[in-house]
């Protein structure tokens, strides 16, 4: 009886386990191998997002990384949301490697972390494109409100390329006044 209750227990978590381990999912492909913390830090506008797991993205969104004094970085989210109120969260970043390629690993509730490679980052800093290894999530940055339509739309081919939804790309607005 007590093991029919582990089998039971245990049984869906391995079944998913395979499943999902067998998707077919290609590995991350990037050309993002070094990223220069001093660089990333300051201020970041999300222009487009895929997230699966959110319903309702704010607008306004932006991130603001700080460095902290011992290691990592201080970020603070801001966006606004569907009522106009202005939204914080306050986490931690780290810039880590896994295969080679740079990874932005964040905290916003411990011990919950969310990984991010750098599929795309201009060598002046000035945009990049971040996605998680499910192709469930997909930020493109800039340090500017707006970005070239020509480089939007040369990113939105590269993550589509990559294995992302396209269809789920969704443009953040970013005409709030803050």
């Amino acid at each position: 009886m007590r093991f029919q209750l582990v089998l039971k227990r245990w049984m869906l978590p391995a079944v998913l386990l395979v499943l999902f381990s067998c998707s077919g999912k290609k590995a991350i492909e990037s050309k993002v191998k070094e990223v220069d913390m001093q660089r990333f830090l300051g201020e970041w506008y999300e222009l487009a997002a895929l997230r699966i797991e959110e319903k309702d993205p704010c607008s306004c969104y932006a991130l603001a990384y700080q460095e902290m004094r011992r290691a990592g970085m201080r970020v603070v989210k801001r966006c606004r949301d569907g009522k106009g109120n202005w939204v914080y969260d306050k986490g931690k970043a780290w810039i880590i490697y896994k295969d080679g390629i740079a990874v932005l690993r964040s905290e916003y509730q411990w011990p919950l972390k969310g990984e991010l490679y750098f599929l795309e980052l201009d060598s002046n800093y000035r945009y990049a494109m971040l996605g998680n290894a499910g192709r469930t999530t997909l930020r493109i940055l800039s340090r500017t409100k707006e970005m070239d339509p020509g480089l939007m739309k040369n990113l939105l081919d590269r993550a589509e390329a990559l294995g992302y939804d396209r269809s789920h790309i969704r443009p953040i607005p970013q005409n709030c006044i803050h």
